[in-house]
């Protein structure tokens, strides 16, 4: 039985200033099962970079949810729109195997292992 240890990449996005010239900040980091520690990415790298090395240690990308959106008004003859503004991505790699498990004994092998019952043989009375 394979044992999987698993990681959250967590992306944020945040928006400051006016809707005409936002400034917006992002955020990366990184937690895994067992060490229970974030670790932080810097913004400046690229995120499919980050995709590539995680790939590259091994991990497999299953699942992935919005956390947070945001509603943006129609402005400027667009349309009212909402935007993911967090995401979480979900991996898991195998950890070492599993120690072997105990050889589990099939119902037709148990059956073959007990003695048949012996037919009753009628008694002649005295």
């Amino acid at each position: 039985m394979t044992r999987w240890e698993y990681l959250v990449l967590v992306w944020r996005e945040t928006m400051t200033g006016e809707v005409q010239a936002p400034t917006y900040e992002r955020h990366l980091s990184i937690k895994t099962s067992g060490e229970g520690q974030e670790q932080r990415i810097p913004a400046e790298k690229p995120f499919m970079e980050v995709m590539h090395e995680l790939g590259a240690d091994g991990w497999e990308l299953v699942g992935e949810s919005a956390t947070t959106s945001a509603l943006f008004e129609a402005y400027d003859g667009f349309p009212a729109t909402s935007v993911a503004v967090g995401k979480r991505w979900t991996f898991k790699r195998p950890t070492e195997p599993a120690p072997p498990e105990e050889p589990r004994e099939q119902p037709e092998a148990r059956r073959q292992a007990q003695p048949e019952a012996q037919p009753e043989v009628p008694r002649e009375a005295p």
